[in-house]
């Protein structure tokens, strides 16, 4: 991430709260444009290879 923004990583922070990987892969498939979104699954496949 070359521009931290705070927003965005709380948007994706929600995302990753309310959704599953897989619910977060369907969303990025259906809005590629949102960052936030694409930032929730790098978080979201972090932790679940952690686990």
């Amino acid at each position: 991430m070359k521009d931290f923004n705070v927003d965005i990583y709380i948007k994706a922070l929600k995302v990753c709260k309310y959704f599953t990987l897989e619910g977060v892969e369907n969303l990025c498939k259906r809005y590629p444009n949102n960052n936030y979104i694409k930032l929730a699954l790098k978080i979201k496949a972090k932790n679940q290879a952690k686990d």
